[in-house]
């Protein structure tokens, strides 16, 4: 079956290579997006969902082996270490650009270098005709067009994410700041991403180590960039000849790390469903966009400067072994 997959970014890429080991004839639509100031943190499931498609992903990155969360010259602190977990690592931060150039050199399917202007029920892509649609760009136009409510809620403040050099830690930190959330990942080779909600741009990389204290210390920036926070949820995924995924789908807060893992088990249950009925997929996805959504809400207000109770829940989650493998068992099988 000829497949179309609209957005050449992360998410496309991934449904094309998925589409393409199925048998399907993919041609897929637009521009890869490559990010060079971001980065993935990807979970165990993830890594080895990746692999399965491309082999080089296990060559990209580094491993997270334990997690450190503090609170900006207050009390209140956990550590987390994969190794008290039964666990090798929590997973691999990947670089944008790195993990799009892989993903690049595994496709073979049919490239359409053209933004997708106009798609017509059933179905036409720039007025040719598609047997079926997998809408992976986030373009609230194409949403509207193919008939997918959504809504999208409101977060204060921008991101700045970054790439910075002069980190050999395999921590990654999060830090409660004045501003918001502050997430340092370690991405190999003296490299890390940055993800800080701030009121405006950083202008020096001081301003970065300031806020992180004597833990790590930042020498320079690569990559930055300063976006809005645009949350975005779509409350339909499917349609007869079409389904709706990656950012397309939903575009949560990135405190949780968990908006590419998500889109990944999205695209698995689309290929284990794809040629039936989509309900089952339409269903379960968003039963699973619906618990991350909320998880990652409540932790990005969790993570605001003026939430009373950080250090308490910071506290109890750092004295309780059971807490901690809840904890992490969630966020490493996305249950």
């Amino acid at each position: 079956m000829p497949v179309d997959v609209l957005g050449a970014g992360l998410a496309g890429q991934v449904a094309a290579l998925a589409l393409g080991q199925t048998g399907q004839t993919v041609r897929l639509w637009g521009r890869a997006d490559s990010a060079p100031s971001r980065a993935v943190a990807l979970s165990a499931p993830s890594i080895r969902y990746l692999s399965s498609l491309c082999p080089a992903v296990t060559q990209l990155g580094a491993p997270i082996e334990s997690i450190h969360v503090s609170r900006q010259g207050r009390l209140g602190r956990t550590l987390l270490q994969a190794s008290d977990h039964q666990q090798a690592n929590f997973g691999r931060v990947i670089a944008n650009d790195a993990l799009s150039d892989a993903l690049d050199q595994c496709l073979s399917c049919e490239r359409i270098d053209e933004r997708v202007e106009t798609l017509k029920p059933s179905w036409q892509v720039n007025g040719r005709a598609s047997e079926f649609v997998v809408l992976a760009a986030a373009a609230p136009t194409l949403l509207h067009q193919a008939g997918i409510a959504y809504s999208q809620p409101q977060m204060s403040g921008p991101l700045w994410a970054a790439v910075a050099r002069g980190c050999d830690t395999q921590t990654a930190y999060e830090r409660f700041t004045a501003s918001g959330p502050l997430a340092v990942l370690p991405m190999g080779q003296g490299r890390a991403s940055v993800v800080w909600q701030v009121d405006e741009p950083v202008s020096d990389i001081r301003q970065v180590n300031a806020a992180l204290g004597w833990r790590v210390s930042l020498q320079s920036i690569e990559h930055e960039s300063l976006m809005p926070i645009r949350l975005h949820r779509s409350h339909q995924l499917a349609r007869p000849g079409l389904a709706v995924v990656g950012n397309a789908s939903q575009f949560m807060h990135p405190v949780a790390g968990q908006g590419f893992n998500l889109i990944l088990r999205q695209i698995q249950r689309l290929i284990r469903n794809l040629g039936q009925d989509l309900a089952p997929f339409n269903r379960d996805a968003l039963a699973d966009q619906a618990i991350w959504f909320k998880t990652t809400q409540t932790l990005a207000q969790v993570f605001q400067p003026d939430w009373p109770l950080q250090g308490l829940a910071l506290s109890s989650l750092e004295a309780s072994h059971r807490l901690q493998a809840d904890f992490v068992t969630r966020f490493m099988e996305g249950a």
